[in-house]
């Protein structure tokens, strides 16, 4: 069980860079790319907690039979990726919140494609492996062991050595997307790019218009604001939305760089605005002697 556990996550990972290795991959293979990557990484997270303790690989307290499940069988009810976490943190020590963001997003496009709903390109399913692949070999190298696994250990060095053409792929990418930006950085109130939901890559300008709609220089996403508020909400780490100072639409978000509106396109710096200390809702200016919180309507 124990081997055939990090062998399923080892050929699922290779399954998926090398149907992204096609050329022009089709619908077929660049789902696959998605569903094979997350079920992977599951499975290589799920390794460790068997590493641990079986039982920490059911969901036992749903289970009839716990503890006399037998893992064998497949007759146990899987984990969800809120329960893995949990328990690596708990039993193991292990704290993968780091990664989340990343996580959550190839977790996401999983589950769109189980409910046929996902749509995806080459460039950004590429883009979200690589941002992965930093976490997956720091956690295998931290926490797995499979030095007397020939099989395994030949599977993840074919991964490997594929994902040296991936990692090219977006490095030259990076560089032709910089160099075509960098007109844009005049017009853009937002002084770094924002990242882009679908290919995580810090490549939105934040330039108003009249759609209200920001386009992706890396991969051509095209999103509206209020779209763009709903993503960023859902699973990247940024404090909002709030309603904006300047439009009052409710589109104001706190990044690690700065806070921004992406309704009227507007930044200001972390130190200018602050969250209400009354209503834990509302954003106030830090500058003014008396800033005013639109949410609970009191002065602060």
């Amino acid at each position: 069980m124990e081997s055939n556990l990090l062998e399923n996550s080892f050929i699922h990972l290779l399954d998926s860079v090398n149907r992204l290795d096609e050329e022009i991959p089709d619908i077929i293979s660049i789902k696959y790319a998605v569903v094979h990557l997350w079920r992977g990484i599951k499975l290589l997270l799920e390794k460790r907690l068997l590493e641990e303790h079986w039982s920490l690989v059911c969901k036992d307290e749903e289970h009839p039979n716990y503890p006399n499940t037998n893992l064998n069988s497949g007759d146990f009810t899987g984990l969800t990726f809120k329960d893995i976490k949990e328990r690596l943190d708990t039993f193991c020590g292990i704290n993968i919140d780091e990664y989340n963001y990343v996580l959550n997003k190839i977790r996401n496009d999983y589950e769109k494609i189980e409910l046929s709903q996902f749509m995806g390109s080459k460039v950004q399913i590429t883009s979200n492996l690589v941002a992965v692949w930093p976490f997956i070999v720091d956690f295998i190298t931290k926490h797995v062991d499979f030095s007397h696994d020939t099989y395994s250990r030949n599977l993840f060095n074919q991964t490997c050595e594929t994902m040296d053409s991936h990692l090219k792929f977006i490095q030259q990418k990076k560089i032709e997307v910089d160099k075509a930006m960098s007109g844009q950085r005049n017009e853009s109130y937002c002084a770094k790019p924002l990242k882009c939901p679908k290919c995580l890559q810090d490549a939105i300008s934040l330039v108003s218009n009249e759609m209200s709609k920001f386009r992706c220089a890396f991969c051509d996403h095209t999103i509206h604001w209020k779209e763009l508020a709903a993503e960023y909400k859902s699973f990247l780490n940024y404090s909002g939305p709030y309603d904006c100072l300047h439009c009052s639409s409710q589109g104001v978000f706190k990044t690690d760089d700065g806070w921004v509106c992406l309704s009227c396109c507007r930044e200001w710096e972390l130190g200018q605005i602050t969250i209400c200390d009354q209503c834990k809702t509302g954003i106030v200016w830090t500058e003014s002697n008396q800033p005013y919180c639109n949410q609970c309507k009191c002065s602060i």
